[in-house]
Order: C-alpha cells, then structure tokens, then sequence
C-alpha cells in the first residue's frame, strides 16, 4: 500500500491512539508522525531530529538527542525508556 505523507500522518496517529502510547520507537528510523505523536514532541521537534538524524548519522543514546537544537531536555529525560537505539 502506498500513502503519501498527510495518510502517513493519519495512520500513525490511529495506531497510537488506538494500540497505546507504550510503544517503542525506533528513533533511527521512525518518521516524523512517529516521533511527534509517540514521543509528544512538537511537529517542528520531530521535523529537526528527522533533519539532525540525515545529516549527522544514527543516534546512539538518549543524550544524543539533546545535540538537535531546539529539543527540550525534559521531553527526552522523559521518554528515553521508549527510544530503541
């Protein structure tokens, strides 16, 4: 199945509401609608760790995630039991 990027949005947001927000998230890899809804960061967080992500590599630990300018140590502190490296 194809989606374009508002269906992806929709569908992620579906699966969190509906199968919990317990959820791992693969940080590495998972697209913005992931990391905005799973982790609650804003839509302009999720969009700089994507772009932080692309052009600095894979992140290796939570700590990492406080390179991205603009992210709130609080928010990571408190989700770094769902981020899977």
């Amino acid at each position: 199945a194809q989606a374009n990027g508002e269906q992806q949005a929709a569908i992620i947001d579906y699966m969190v509401r509906n199968f919990g927000p317990d959820s791992k998230v693969r940080i590495n890899t998972a697209p913005v609608p992931e990391i905005r809804v799973v982790l609650a960061f804003t839509n302009d967080e999720a969009k700089a760790i994507v772009a932080y992500r692309e052009e600095h590599g894979a992140f290796k630990q939570a700590g990492d995630l406080l390179k991205v300018p603009g992210i709130d140590p609080k928010k990571v502190d408190a989700k770094k039991d769902v981020l899977i490296f």
